[in-house]
């Protein structure tokens, strides 16, 4: 298995391609984004900074992977990474897990990074929404954050700095969505938490919601971990 990651910038724009290439058997993954400034804006104090997309062969999405790496940060950073070149071992290492080989696996979709407050970019959203084969499901991949002054300065000069990993599923099955606080602060004052949701339609049937987490006797769905 070959893996790597590429970084171009040029006239404004920022080109990222993240990619696993196997041989044998046949099968790889490459997560492409393209960044520009300055950001479009679309109305209201949207923008559009970002476009790319999530393509596999080969390959699934592992579910729960993906649901354990939220605390980790791990959409943001697989999608629109800051620093790619840096980061590149955790990149693909999470890339290999949460895209693991299988036979007539299929996963594309396309991935954005939206904003609002116009250029000052109080509110930063990075979405994917991807469908995977041939087991049928639709996911949402989310990091959305929150800063004051603004959530492009560095960190340390953020007086509020409120970071989301977002998480959603929809299989003939079930709905889950799964939103997951980390190394967030109001002021000085650290934020983590997560909220879950799971409905199953199919056989018995079954609700969960959970704020903050479930009472330690109650035997949560396997699917909210």
């Amino acid at each position: 298995e070959y893996g790597g990651v590429f970084q171009l910038e040029m006239l404004k724009i920022g080109v990222t391609a993240i990619g696993l290439l196997g041989t044998d058997p046949f099968n790889m993954v490459i997560v492409i984004g393209v960044r520009f400034a300055p950001k479009i804006e679309l109305g209201f104090g949207f923008t559009l900074s970002g476009l790319g997309g999530i393509l596999a062969i080969e390959r699934s999405l592992d579910s729960a992977a993906l649901r354990d790496g939220l605390k980790d940060g791990v959409v943001g950073l697989l999608l629109f990474p800051a620093d790619p070149v840096a980061a590149a071992p955790q990149i693909l290492n999470q890339l290999g897990k949460i895209f693991p080989p299988r036979a007539g696996g299929f996963v594309i979709g396309p991935i954005a990074e939206l904003g609002w407050g116009s250029q000052a970019g109080f509110v930063k959203a990075r979405l994917g929404v991807v469908i995977s084969l041939p087991d049928p499901k639709l996911v949402l991949l989310g990091n959305v954050q929150i800063g004051v002054p603004s959530a492009d300065v560095d960190e340390k000069l953020r007086v509020i700095d409120l970071r989301a990993e977002i998480m959603g599923e929809i299989t003939p099955e079930y709905f889950f969505l799964k939103v997951s606080l980390a190394k967030s602060k109001l002021f000085k004052l650290e934020v983590t938490g997560d909220i879950a949701l799971f409905i199953q339609w199919a056989g018995e049937g079954a609700f969960a919601l959970s704020v903050g987490g479930f009472f330690p006797g109650y035997e949560a769905p396997k699917q909210i971990g």
